[in-house]
């Protein structure tokens, strides 16, 4: 890997920003920051999520923990609890983590959640619902050069309980 000084910002008291190459398929978690239903979503609306540990790829940092990541509702359709009932479907993509000097970094992410009328014991609860807290493994999309300071640190393994993208 070659890796030239460029004019990133930096924290001062650090090392100065280099140039990065992230692989494809580096995995990247992030948190969702909101509460998202098929009840009252729709197509379009913005996702709140963010990086949840630092990412560090060939010995250089290329995302902190908080950098903010986008998202948004690709499908919402709610749930029918009368006659010919049907199940809410929530569908939602994650595109881009923003890394602390700035730089997007391209991902892929798509997740569909579907509440299957039949299953449901209660027919008032058909509606899908994705907590705030819950947690992506995200994929970097094809090979990019980002920002990156020099760190000792190495990417955590992923938590339990993350999902990765069922598509």
């Amino acid at each position: 890997m070659s890796v030239a000084q460029v004019a990133h910002p930096s924290v001062p008291g650090t090392p100065a920003a280099q140039t990065a190459f992230v692989p494809k398929e580096t995995t990247i978690v992030v948190q969702l920051q909101e509460t998202v239903s098929s009840y009252d979503a729709s197509a379009g609306q913005a996702l709140r999520l963010i990086v949840i540990n630092d990412v560090v790829s060939n010995g250089l940092l290329i995302a902190k923990a908080g950098d903010d990541v986008e998202g948004k509702v690709v499908g919402a359709v709610r749930g029918k609890p009368d006659f010919g009932a049907r199940g809410g479907d929530l569908k939602f993509q994650i595109t881009t983590v923003h890394n602390y000097c700035g730089d997007p970094i391209a991902v892929h992410f798509t997740r569909s959640e579907y509440r299957n009328p039949n299953a449901s014991a209660f027919l008032s609860k058909l509606d899908v619902t994705v907590d705030k807290g819950q947690r992506y493994g995200v994929r970097v999309a094809y090979p990019q050069k980002v920002c990156g300071t020099p760190t000792q640190e190495v990417t955590p393994a992923p938590p339990s309980g993350v999902i990765f993208s069922n598509e």
